[in-house]
């Protein structure tokens, strides 16, 4: 799902808030300006940026409609395998899953909600530095850049 979230080239996960919506902030992950010196396995790499939020960072706030949500998780993405029997749209911060082992787990689980809801809910899975957001629900999430 193509979102101005992919005009930058990481995101960070700063926090999560559920009430009238269920509201995700981020902030884009930017290249510091100084070089740093790396030594890996007794060589020295001497042109290395790292990745970090700063001051100058756009922030972003990914906003679902709360009485759309269906089932949410935030995990570190430290923990997350991939599968290759998973298919998404695209590789986008926001991906939409049409088929993934977290909405076979929703649909076996809570499979209930099929009926109360009676739309389509869709597995979309906000990908950030530390953390992926996965979030069930039927309706499309709103992407809007925050000023200053």
């Amino acid at each position: 799902m193509n979102t101005l979230l992919d005009n930058g080239i990481t995101l960070f996960f700063n926090r999560l808030e559920f009430d009238e919506n269920l509201s995700i902030y981020l902030s884009e992950g930017r290249l510091t300006a100084l070089n740093e010196s790396v030594e890996v396995a007794g060589q020295e790499f001497k042109t290395i940026r790292s990745i970090g939020q700063s001051a100058q960072s756009d922030q972003f706030l990914v906003q679902f409609d709360a009485k759309e949500v269906v089932h949410f998780q935030v995990i570190d993405e430290t923990f997350t395998a991939y599968d290759k029997d998973e298919i998404r749209d695209s590789s986008d911060f926001i991906s939409i899953y049409s088929k993934s082992k977290y909405l076979d787990y929703i649909k076996s689980n809570h499979a209930w909600y099929q009926d109360l809801v009676q739309k389509e809910a869709r597995h979309y899975m906000i990908w950030t530095e530390d953390q992926l957001i996965d979030v069930l629900c039927t309706k499309r999430p709103r992407v809007i850049a925050l000023g200053d």
